[in-house]
């Protein structure tokens, strides 16, 4: 007879593991990922992930946040983090802990808040646009990102956010997109977060509800989340980049048609590297 231990384990003259699989994602971050690093420095209107007149901001922090990015830009900002599966946000924070702060020098898929899946396009090397990407392994889980820090306005200047897809399906993805900016303050750079959703049909993706949110004072405090929650969630790729715009160009303010065409080369890119 053989002995049974637990989860499908016998012993008779060996071990036979059957049961107790790990759950994993099918979606395939790396691959994802080192395509992508491929376009990061160009530019929109020629299919990459980098829009005209682009500010490249300094890397003067670390590897989790940026301290001031050249002309005031931030007071220390960039923080970033997933929504947090005990649904701590951090959106009116200067700073945030790592974790749950997440490096930009993690070059190949690495695990944060139990089950959340993430991995940079970069950090050295010009990897600009600042870019994560993330997604969670099971059901019914919070899928997206937040932010935290301070934007070196002051509460100057002017502040636009807004839906760019609210379920679309572009490039076979189905695709939600939401971005916050603080532009137009004196001499200092645009600062525009860009958080991006995507579904897709070979990787069987849920949807639930989609919400978004800000800092109580979004001209000076660069909080702000984006993530899909509830029911039946799963499956679903997460980004967020950070764009900018010379503070020297004619309209310091990325237009809403500006930020799309990067949303649907991300659709493209992801599709392309993935053959789907």
């Amino acid at each position: 007879m053989p002995i049974v231990i637990e989860n499908g384990v016998t012993i008779e003259g060996g071990i036979s593991i059957t049961g107790g699989s790990v759950p994993t994602s099918p979606i395939n971050l790396d691959m994802i990922a080192t395509y992508l690093r491929n376009y990061t420095t160009t530019l929109s209107t020629s299919g990459g992930l980098r829009n005209p007149e682009f500010y490249e901001y300094a890397l003067d922090g670390d590897e989790y946040s940026i301290s001031d990015g050249g002309d005031d830009m931030f007071d220390g900002g960039n923080y970033t983090a997933p929504y947090l599966l005990d649904n701590t946000t951090f959106l009116n924070d200067s700073d945030m802990n790592t974790p749950p702060a997440l490096s930009y020098n993690t070059l190949t898929t690495a695990i944060s808040d139990t089950n959340f899946n993430y991995v940079s396009l970069g950090y050295a090397d010009n990897r600009r646009p600042l870019t994560m990407l993330g997604t969670r392994v099971g059901v019914g889980l919070p899928i997206g990102f937040q932010k935290a820090g301070n934007l070196g306005s002051d509460g100057g200047g002017s502040f636009v956010d807004g839906n760019l897809y609210t379920g679309q399906t572009l490039n076979n993805f189905t695709t939600y997109a939401w971005y916050r900016q603080s532009y137009g303050q004196s001499s200092d750079p645009a600062c525009c977060d860009l958080y991006i959703l995507l579904g897709h049909a070979a990787w069987g993706s849920v949807f639930g509800t989609t919400t978004n949110a800000l800092a109580s004072n979004p001209r000076s405090e660069q909080g702000g989340l984006f993530y899909t929650y509830g029911g039946s969630v799963t499956n679903v790729l997460a980004i967020t980049t950070l764009l900018s715009k010379n503070p020297g160009a004619v309209s310091r303010q990325l237009d809403a048609p500006t930020i799309q065409q990067i949303v649907q080369n991300y659709t493209y890119l992801i599709g392309q590297a993935l053959g789907i």
